[in-house]
């Protein structure tokens, strides 16, 4: 029965995700030991990624990382991997919303009396130094 089981789950792996990245691996020519020191893991991680055994692991967020660094680093699309983990119930829908992405440029009414004060401070130390020089010769 043991045998069927695993016939059976061998039979299911081209479809798994582990199987692809084992797959593009393999195809880019990278052995499991190149692949885990490229992403500073152990050989024993990027086995079970390819054996899909990143379920049932207490670890199961850290997991998720390096699937998903594994997949970056043999160039598979991240909303494969996305997908993939939604499908086995890995992630919730609501969780694989993609990140807040941050708006760093963004300008507020307090920046402008900082900016002021900076080029003052500035301006300030740029006289000093011009009027030391002019006063030590």
């Amino acid at each position: 029965m043991e045998t069927d089981h695993h016939t059976q789950h061998e039979l299911d792996l081209p479809e798994s995700l582990g199987f692809r990245l084992r797959q593009k691996r393999e195809d880019i020519g990278y052995s499991i030991e190149d692949a885990a020191d490229r992403l500073r893991l152990s050989a024993n991680v990027i086995k079970m990624i390819e054996a899909d055994q990143y379920a049932g692991k207490n670890n199961t967020v850290f997991m998720r990382g390096y699937v998903r660094s594994y997949a970056r680093l043999l160039g598979v699309s991240g909303k494969d991997v996305q997908t993939t983990f939604i499908a086995m119930g890995l992630i919730e829908t609501a969780e694989a919303v993609d990140p807040v992405k941050f708006n760093t440029t963004q300008r507020s009414a307090k920046d402008r009396p900082m900016k002021i004060v900076t080029y003052s401070i500035i301006t300030l130390l740029i006289i000093l130094v011009l009027i030391w020089r002019y006063l030590s010769h």
